[in-house]
């Protein structure tokens, strides 16, 4: 099983980057495990929330929350 989320973390969060600096691969890499618990969090508290049956699949995949993420973390541009 932590095979598989680690396969997760890297196939869905981790970002491509070719820094050899150890320092910007360990927040890369810090950022998106937190980006995967966040993830995990979310399909556990709608599964809860929800009460129809979702079968084994998460409600919102991982694609779907990472675009999500970006909606909120973009910085907004200013009118005026």
């Amino acid at each position: 099983m932590i095979e598989n989320e680690y396969k997760s973390i890297k196939a869905d969060f981790l970002p491509v980057t070719c820094s050899k600096d150890y320092r910007m691969r360990m927040f890369y890499f810090i950022a998106a495990t937190l980006m995967y618990n966040l993830w995990r969090l979310t399909n556990l508290v709608l599964r809860d929330l929800v009460d129809a049956d979702l079968g084994e699949s998460p409600p919102i995949t991982a694609g779907e929350f990472v675009e999500l993420m970006a909606v909120f973390v973009e910085p907004q541009k200013e009118y005026g």
